[in-house]
């Protein structure tokens, strides 16, 4: 006996005459995993389109609402710092070179006085 079979074997089916070719030969079962049925039996169970509109629309609505405040904050740092530099501008006009020389001096003075307080003590 040849051909690898052996006696305790079946014997072998005839050998396969051509046929005229079906569905299954172009269009294979797909396979599928185990995941893919999870997902495919969990998919009943899933939120309506509606209700994750709904919470679509809600996170969206939270979104607005911070950055219409975030907006608002930046607005109101921004007049802050303008009026601040306005005022800064007014100082500096007003003062002479001498005066102004001075200024820097003594802040100088007082921010070497600061950081030595702060990290000697």
């Amino acid at each position: 006996m040849s051909g690898g079979c052996t006696s305790s074997c079946p014997p072998c089916p005839p050998p396969a005459s051509p046929s005229i070719p079906t569905a299954s030969t172009y269009f294979p079962a797909p396979i599928v995993s185990e995941r893919q049925k999870r997902n495919a039996d969990t998919a009943f169970s899933a939120p309506s389109d509606m209700e994750c509109s709904k919470a679509s629309d809600d996170d969206l609505d939270k979104m607005e609402r911070i950055l219409n405040n975030l907006s608002l904050e930046m607005e109101t740092t921004f007049n802050r710092l303008d009026f601040v530099q306005k005022r800064v501008a007014m100082v500096m006009k007003k003062a002479s070179i001498k005066r102004q020389i001075m200024l820097i001096l003594y802040l100088v003075v007082l921010f070497i006085i600061l950081f030595l307080l702060v990290f000697l003590t």
